[in-house]
């Protein structure tokens, strides 16, 4: 294993009090965060441990960025903004099972396949959050009709171009950390964005009845732009 069991312990237990008390996790989302933590600190060390820190960071900031207006306009993350644990789980369980076989296996691949499903989360998530805030129009992938903001698949171009800068700025992480190399960025950022329109095409099509269906987007796109991601490092990764 990459990371030492007691530091893993002490970042996490420290992890979950910091995140209930900012309010960016309720307490039984942060120790679901905390759960997920401290595998992924065992599996990949300190460096991938920053991936979802930067996530969560980026992801909280954006939602509670110009809250009183989304909340005006309907489009607002429930709760003040507090996520719980089926977002942080929607979120983060396919980054999750990219590390299991890490523990075992010194794969590059697994660890695009995490790394693309982070930034594709990310993506999304900010695309979402600034879209509602700064979007001025919003459209259906599917037939370019024009929508509300906040409609179900909708995307908007301050949103999606937003969303792929924080995608991106999280794989830049990912290559600063030394878990990528220099080739790889680039497919990477565009894995993470096309992870990220494909849930708004998704959007369109599973039926609104469904209760979690935010969730299963969630867990669908992070496992498409995770999936992408392998394949441009199938494509596009040389030996070093």
């Amino acid at each position: 294993m990459a990371g030492n069991f007691w530091e893993a312990l002490f970042f996490n237990g420290l992890l979950l009090g910091l995140t209930v008390r900012v309010r960016a996790l309720s307490l039984k989302g942060a120790v679901v965060m905390a759960l997920m933590g401290f595998w992924i600190f065992l599996a990949l060390g300190w460096r991938g441990y920053l991936i979802p820190i930067g996530f969560f960071t980026l992801a909280s900031l954006f939602t509670h960025l110009g809250y009183e207006r989304k909340r005006n306009r309907q489009v607002a993350q429930q709760r003040g903004g507090t996520r719980g644990p089926r977002e942080v789980l929607a979120n983060g369980l396919v980054p999750l099972l990219f590390t299991l076989p890490m523990v075992w296996l010194d794969s590059k691949l697994f660890t695009l396949g995490y790394i693309g499903a982070w930034a594709t989360a990310l993506c999304d998530t900010s695309s979402t959050e600034l879209g509602n805030l700064w979007g001025r129009r919003s459209y259906l992938i599917k037939n370019f009709h024009r929508v509300n903001p906040g409609t179900a698949g909708a995307v908007s171009l301050e949103g999606t171009t937003a969303g792929f800068v924080a995608g991106s700025s999280l794989i830049s992480l990912a290559y600063a950390l030394r878990l990528v190399n220099l080739r790889l960025v680039l497919p990477l950022c565009f894995a993470a964005l096309l992870g990220s329109m494909m849930e708004s095409y998704l959007a369109e099509i599973i039926p609104p009845s469904i209760r979690v269906k935010h969730e299963l987007l969630n867990l669908l796109n992070t496992s498409l732009g995770g999936g992408f991601a392998l394949l441009g490092g199938i494509l596009w990764l040389t030996p070093e």
